[in-house]
């Protein structure tokens, strides 16, 4: 066992040090005062009746100072040394959140769902697994965000995708923007295995930044960029004379994404249904697989919570105690 703080010892000393300062004031001359005619009486009532309680409470007291004490120094045990499986990769999930992914064209578990849902199903098992990775997510629609910077803690960032609702960055498509930002994550991460993932459904028509300076800019950094065009090809819907097929993905920019993915040495996945959005993450889960050096951790165990349990029952029974002998 190790304390944290040892130093918070010292504060086992501080109620004599404020009793030292806090004496009490000595009488004066002329001072008057009320008299109490039988005033030793009740004082030796009192003293027989506190001694027998009110020593034990004070003792009590000074036990349950001494654990508060010993629970501010923050006690812990160490457990054995854990080998932390380290690949290198640094995956930033840019994920399009525009009005027109709430189109109800995929079906997930025989039932028909919206593209955003679709995603954040099958994209939930892949961010969760991802072992030694450090995953981030950026968002976008009219304006782009950082949702969850690149962390190992990829539980929470997966929780966190599936929080995300249509149209919350807006409903319009900001593509040069949203790379910019997941780019900048990316610039001080010395790593050279970091990978982009980019899902949309549209095409560049919002923002401040063109696409073309993105693409140039991930190419400088060593960035790889992979990208999914989601949306199925159409379906028949009955018109007043006869029925039509209406195409659910003409918004879809596949040339623009397939050039971003070219000329940053990722590829370019189509996704039209749910099972192609499965295959596509199997082959993502492949993506340059290099094994670094591992990290080495060992967790430690807090225990400043027994003291403290242990004074706090200690202040409960003194006080019980005091008031018995009052």
């Amino acid at each position: 066992m190790e304390f944290l703080w040892p130093f918070n010892i010292f504060a086992l000393l501080l109620p004599f040090i404020v009793r030292y300062f806090m004496k009490p004031l000595p009488p004066k001359n002329g001072e008057q005062a009320l008299r109490v005619p039988f005033f030793k009486v009740f004082q030796n009532q009192s003293t027989a009746h506190i001694y027998s309680r009110s020593g034990f409470a004070v003792s009590l007291f000074i036990l349950g100072w001494f654990c508060l004490i010993i629970s501010s120094m923050r006690p812990v045990t160490y457990e054995d040394v854990v080998d932390l499986p380290v690949n290198g990769r640094q995956l930033m999930l840019v994920l399009d959140v525009s009005g027109s992914m709430e189109q109800r064209d995929f079906v997930w578990n025989n039932r028909q769902t919206t593209r955003l849902n679709a995603v954040q199903n099958m994209a939930f098992d892949f961010i969760k697994n991802r072992t030694g990775d450090a995953v981030g997510l950026t968002i976008f629609g009219t304006e782009a965000y950082l949702y969850a910077p690149l962390t190992l803690d990829t539980k929470t960032v997966a929780q966190m995708l599936k929080e995300i609702g249509v149209g919350i960055a807006g409903d319009r498509t900001a593509i040069g923007d949203a790379l910019l930002v997941a780019l900048k994550q990316m610039k001080d991460i010395p790593s050279d295995k970091k990978v982009i993932i980019l899902l949309s459904d549209g095409s560049a028509n919002a923002g401040i930044i063109h696409p073309e300076e993105a693409i140039e800019m991930a190419k400088q950094m060593g960035v790889k960029i992979y990208t999914i065009g989601m949306g199925s090809d159409g379906k028949i819907v009955n018109d007043f004379f006869f029925p039509r097929q209406i195409n659910l993905s003409a918004d879809l920019d596949e040339a623009l994404l397939k050039k971003i993915a070219s000329d940053t040495g990722g590829n370019y996945f189509r996704v039209k249904k749910s099972e192609d959005l499965r295959k596509v993450y199997d082959e993502l889960n492949k993506v340059e697989p290099t094994q670094m050096d591992g990290q080495m951790i060992r967790p430690q165990k807090e225990l400043f919570w027994i003291p403290l349990f242990c004074a706090m029952i200690l202040f409960f029974v003194g006080l019980y105690f005091k008031r018995k002998s009052e």
